[in-house]
């Protein structure tokens, strides 16, 4: 199989979508990092992490400008593993719109990873907060091993803005300076975080 450029399996894969299922297979905005607060984590010792749901991930990053984020991500839970493509466009304050298909092992293989990108392994933890607020607990490995970061997903800015308090075991807020993408582009120091 001939591997294609994300772009044109966007509209490879968004022709296919369109004809099979209608516009509206693709979920946008607030389904998936819409609207978030992203927060360093130095201390986890105190969690027992074994009651929560584990995912381990991997993102490769396909596109990255100060407009468009393309990636694709493998996720085992389970024993079961998911792939996924995902484009995100126009971030604003705490919001990002966000297009994301899920793929076969063989459309994510196609995918050339791209090398100028760092790709990013972590071990995520679902944990439940408040008023149906998750918390997503990400612990790196690889080049950011040690690096633990936690995001709260909210239903709208508006609530993302309303003053909801944070585990005190959260540090430092990283939503308007240290993202995915970030780490992907360029090794952030530690002195970054």
């Amino acid at each position: 199989m001939r591997p294609i450029s994300p772009f044109n399996y966007l509209i490879k894969s968004n022709a296919e979508t369109v004809s099979k299922w209608g516009l509206f297979s693709f979920y946008i905005k607030g389904e998936c990092n819409g609207d978030w607060k992203k927060f360093l984590v130095k201390d986890i010792s105190h969690l027992d992490l074994s009651n929560y749901n584990k995912i381990e991930m991997v993102q490769d990053y396909l596109y990255i400008d100060k407009l468009t984020i393309v990636r694709k991500r493998k996720c085992i839970k389970n024993n079961k593993t998911t792939y996924t493509y995902t484009i995100k466009t126009d971030k604003k304050n705490l919001s990002v719109n966000e297009i994301e298909k899920e793929i076969t092992e063989d459309e994510y293989n196609s995918l050339p990873t791209n090398t100028i990108y760092n790709s990013l392994s972590k071990t995520r933890y679902i944990i439940p907060y408040i008023d149906d607020l998750k918390i997503e607990l990400d612990i790196f490995h690889g080049i950011y091993d040690g690096i633990i970061f936690a995001e709260i997903e909210f239903n709208s800015e508006e609530q993302a803005n309303s003053i909801i308090p944070v585990p005190d075991w959260f540090d430092k807020e990283l939503s308007h300076t240290i993202t995915n993408s970030d780490m992907a582009m360029r090794k952030v120091e530690m002195e970054e975080f």
